[in-house]
């Protein structure tokens, strides 16, 4: 017969041979994780529903994908601009901006009432670019990860432009 031992405190220890497990068969006092748990649970359905009607808009976004396929051809040239002395460079930024821009301003506005500015641009295309991996298309993701690395050299060449945005959207 095994024999228990008493600690200072006057509680029994039992070995650990006999009480398997280190872990409580219940908790005796609810903790925060498990409150937030029920939280989240009941604010998950709505965000899957908020998740998919962007998954869906993106894929029925035709002007996205013309805006996809105008950054394909235009990206080689892009590519290459850093390469080239800095005048060249800002002309070719303000040309593949002049050709894109019109385009972007629709493709946000389809997606947003919001006005136009820098900090929802750059969060709406990563927006963007997350959909794009969540829907698999992982060239698009890339494409939208270099127009982020394009509008960011545009900032810095001071070449966006968010005045023709109000304007164009005042004219809806």
């Amino acid at each position: 017969m095994k024999k228990y031992h008493y600690s200072s405190f006057g509680n029994n220890v039992i070995p650990f041979d006999i009480h398997q497990s280190p872990v409580p068969a219940q908790k005796t006092y609810p903790n925060i994780e498990s409150q937030l748990l029920v939280i989240h649970e009941e604010q998950a359905e709505p965000m899957q529903q908020v998740s998919s009607q962007i998954r869906k808009r993106y894929k029925n976004s035709l002007n996205k994908k013309r805006l996809i396929k105008i950054w394909e051809k235009n990206r080689s040239q892009v590519c290459i601009a850093p390469m080239l002395p800095s005048i060249i460079e800002k002309l070719i930024y303000q040309n593949v901006y002049e050709d894109i821009k019109s385009l972007i301003f629709t493709c946000y506005h389809e997606d947003f009432d919001l006005p136009f500015v820098e900090l929802t641009l750059f969060s709406w295309f990563e927006q963007l670019k997350a959909t794009a991996k969540e829907l698999n298309k992982e060239w698009d993701a890339v494409y939208w990860q270099e127009i982020i690395d394009f509008f960011k050299q545009c900032k810095k060449f001071e070449l966006l432009d968010f005045t023709e945005s109000e304007s164009s959207s005042s004219a809806k």
